[in-house]
């Protein structure tokens, strides 16, 4: 046994007691801050809401002014360190007249479902500024704690999936209704926030009209009304500064990792879409890979170590992207071209370029070039049926051809969960050219939803879908037809002529050359 030496062990211990003292004083400093910082003497609202939903304002222009003298809307918000974590976006909607306002139960809220004007309730007023976490990309006063303005233009850019018939003339006066606000990249996260201030201005300011709130008795939101009874708005006084906790990050922090079951996480790339981590007793296996901007390898290595097999749900650029990150990916055979299509130089090129007009923030020592360049990966040809032992959880690969030649989902067994990126979502695109037959479609649904699985999660929401959610999917397919879908409003690809069928939150996007 070693001597034990108490001089040293005393000064020791002197030391490290002096400098856990430091640390806590700066822990109390730096908490006074926020707690300072946060609160203001004027009321304001705390907002809390699910991505697709934004409070609705009240702007009453009085007789002998207009519409047209006004420019855009102004609004200060605050986001405390939690939610500052979260993947922020800004959404700017605008509803005019009042009578597109429904009534569901607790809170008021606006019906915004793709088709014809007599269905649209809000009509987009600008495009949605940032879909960046990183506030200060859309405000460079921006931060925890922190007021910061921001604007929405009445006259910008806006979305082609919006029809803007009733969208207010210029010479309207009265009261108008627009729902804007902050929310997240994620259907199911919840972001709280708060909002003062929100006025109607001219270009210089001088003309300007607060907003009366929203203008009902009940708290008024624009959005899904799924999630409707999740939201809140209350007028408040002061802020609880609420700290960042989160047991997963993404040392780049640009996807946001969320824990659905134990075995089970999702990733979400900022440009709105998922990918999934099934982690078992001895292996991993990750299911798609986004655009590949963000370091997946480096995501997962936060939640596990395991060794990680990946395969994608098929080719298309938002779901095969980050293959080239890894040793090998599995892929369908039917897909191989599409994957290596959409991983050129032409698309990888057009992503970056559209990520930088949006203002998103690239990973700190993203090689550009490196990626433009990657190629699509070491793809090996992955065939239904086919079994993945992760230990303790069994991943069958199933065919779900349709929405693309190779499209496949993944079953999970023992949990009863199916993964299925875009071969069956609220929302299946079936009019590109790589797209089967409508008809086919439906023969692949049919086979599938005899599989035994209870929940079911796409790559556009990890929020969890039932089997009834499935069967409405069935159901909408079975039912499109030309004669009851619109034009499906979308520039890019006003060439394939694509249209759209729905009933309720669910829709079929289609073609006449597809239903042949």
């Amino acid at each position: 046994m070693l001597p034990l030496d108490l001089t040293n062990l005393k000064n020791n211990t002197v030391t490290m007691l002096a400098n856990y003292t430091n640390k806590i004083l700066l822990a109390l400093v730096f908490c006074f801050i926020i707690c300072t910082g946060c609160n203001d003497k004027k009321s304001f609202e705390k907002i809390t809401v699910i991505n697709g939903a934004s409070p609705v304002y009240q702007f009453t222009i009085p007789k002998g002014d207009s519409f047209g003298n006004y420019t855009k809307i102004t609004a200060q918000f605050l986001v405390d360190a939690k939610n500052y974590r979260k993947q922020a976006r800004v959404r700017a909607y605008g509803a005019y007249p009042a009578e597109y306002f429904q009534d569901a139960g607790d809170i008021v809220f606006l019906d915004f479902s793709i088709g014809s004007a007599d269905k649209n309730g809000p009509y987009l007023v600008s495009n949605v500024i940032g879909t960046n976490r990183n506030l200060p990309i859309i405000s460079k006063n921006a931060g925890i704690c922190t007021w910061f303005t921001l604007e929405f233009p009445l006259n910008g850019k806006q979305h082609p999936a919006y029809n803007f018939a009733n969208f207010p003339g210029k010479d309207a006066s009265g009261d108008l209704y627009f729902a804007l606000g902050l929310g997240t990249g994620s259907p199911t996260a919840d972001f709280t926030y708060y909002a003062k201030d929100i006025t109607l201005q001219n270009n210089d300011g001088s003309k300007k009209i607060v907003s009366k709130g929203s203008g009902f008795e009940k708290p008024a939101f624009a959005g899904y009304p799924a999630n409707i009874a999740e939201m809140q708005r209350v007028k408040v006084k002061s802020i609880d500064p609420v700290t960042a906790d989160g047991e997963y990050e993404d040392p780049s922090w640009y996807y946001q990792i969320r824990k659905i079951y134990p075995w089970l996480y999702s990733i979400y790339d900022p440009d709105n879409v998922y990918c999934y981590l099934i982690v078992g007793e001895e292996r991993a296996l990750l299911y798609d890979t986004v655009y590949g901007i963000g370091s997946l390898p480096g995501v997962i290595k936060k939640i596990t170590d395991k060794p990680v097999t990946v395969v994608l749900g098929h080719g298309h650029i938002d779901h095969a992207n980050g293959a080239y990150q890894f040793d090998e990916a599995w892929l369908h055979e039917a897909d191989f071209q599409l994957a290596n299509s959409h991983s050129s130089a032409f698309y990888r090129r057009d992503i970056i370029n559209s990520l930088s007009g949006s203002g998103q923030v690239l990973p700190d020592g993203f090689d550009t070039n490196f990626y433009i360049n990657a190629g699509a990966g070491n793809l090996k040809k992955l065939a239904p049926g086919h079994i993945f032992d992760l230990g303790g959880l069994t991943i069958e690969v199933i065919g779900m051809e349709g929405h693309t030649s190779g499209s496949v989902g993944i079953l999970a067994r023992e949990h009863r969960v199916l993964l299925n990126s875009d071969a069956a979502n609220f929302g299946t695109w079936m009019f590109l050219p790589e797209a089967l037959k409508v008809s086919e479609y439906i023969t692949m649904l049919d086979r599938v939803a005899l599989l035994g699985f209870d929940t079911f999660f796409t790559g556009h929401s990890d929020a969890p879908m039932t089997r009834e959610d499935f069967r409405k999917i069935i159901n909408v397919a079975r039912n499109a037809s030309m004669e009851n879908a619109v034009p499906f409003n979308d520039s890019r690809y006003s060439s394939l002529k694509p249209v759209v069928y729905q009933e309720g939150n669910v829709s079929l996007i289609f073609s006449e050359a597809k239903m042949k």
